[in-house]
């Protein structure tokens, strides 16, 4: 079994049927995750036309997001006046690929779920399957707004 920390799709597409026998990582986005999701079906749709890769890279929706983000804050300003767009953006809940996010107003942290799944060899084209997949919310995982404050890490245990 490997754990990969966040390579995404980049291993398992280059190793083919030469992955290690399982794979545990986290992705921003995989598709199949959301396909309840309208926008999500959508974005992988369009990935796939325009692209002809059957697996998006995990930044594809975080852009995604992000466009959607600010259009928002265009609209809600009527322009794109930085501090106006910053305000609008404090605390702004908005709709993406993978559902509801929000921007924390204090530390203005986007908060959202990222998927974990798991990989095992396959007698496939590809040489792989994704076998498992969860989603976590990051409101279950992430630190508390801590604006201001210096960012202390634990000491690390020997």
């Amino acid at each position: 079994l490997v754990a990969d920390a966040g390579s995404g799709w980049g291993v398992p597409t280059a190793l083919k049927n030469k992955i290690p026998a399982s794979i545990l990582m986290g992705v921003f986005w995989y598709y199949e995750a959301y396909q309840g999701n309208a926008m999500g079906r959508e974005l992988y749709k369009d990935y796939v036309a325009a692209t002809k890769k059957e697996f998006p890279d995990d930044f594809v929706e975080l852009s995604h997001a992000a466009v959607y983000a600010y259009a928002q804050a265009i609209k809600a300003t009527g322009g794109t006046n930085t501090q106006q767009i910053v305000k609008a953006m404090e605390g702004m809940k908005f709709e993406t690929a993978k559902g509801l996010r929000e921007f924390r107003k204090e530390d203005h942290q986007c908060i959202g779920d990222v998927t974990f799944l798991k990989i095992d060899r396959a007698n496939t084209e590809r040489g792989w399957n994704v076998t498992e997949f969860i989603k976590v919310d990051g409101r279950d995982t992430m630190e508390p707004p801590s604006p201001g404050k210096e960012l202390v890490f634990p000491p690390i245990q020997d």
